[in-house]
């Protein structure tokens, strides 16, 4: 894909047709050579928006998920929630599930998420590793934000692999 230099930032191809947007268009930069990577996903946000409200999911959730990726690389993570709710809408998961990767939780996170899988309670779990219920809580939220996922038998079937 290609992204357009504009006097104000980035324009998707496609992104002009809305109307909104009177800007002077200028040279292509391919994408993954921008020298402004939060730009380039602000401005695949709001094509995705777009494309969504003009019910056109498939394209919209191409963009989308491309925005999600560069703004969890320039760690923005309002406008990553932000992406993930626009990907809910669109019809998909934020992420694929080739995405999810037990890999990246850190040390205790994957440590509850293994004895949660296994079936125990918030609680047991706590009991187990020494620590209160609200750290196991904690660590079992940030593992279902990396993972995107919702429910503990999908945490399940993930660290089964």
């Amino acid at each position: 894909m290609k992204i357009v230099w504009v006097r104000q930032g980035y324009l998707a191809p496609g992104l002009q047709e809305i109307g909104k947007h009177d800007c002077e268009i200028g040279t292509n930069i391919p994408s993954n050579n921008s020298p402004a990577p939060f730009e380039v996903a602000r401005t695949q946000l709001a094509y995705g928006e777009w494309l969504r409200g003009q019910d056109r999911r498939e394209e919209a959730r191409e963009e989308l998920r491309a925005a999600l990726a560069g703004f969890e690389a320039t760690e923005a993570l309002g406008f990553a929630e932000r992406a993930r709710r626009e990907l809910r809408a669109a019809g998909a998961s934020p992420r694929a599930a080739a995405e999810r990767d037990p890999a990246e939780l850190t040390p205790h996170e994957l440590r509850v998420a293994q004895l949660v899988s296994q079936g125990l309670t918030n609680r047991e779990a706590a009991a187990a590793l020494f620590v209160s219920t609200k750290t196991v809580e904690h660590h079992l939220r940030n593992t279902f934000r990396k993972l995107g996922i919702r429910r503990r038998a999908e945490l399940a079937r993930l660290m089964a692999r």
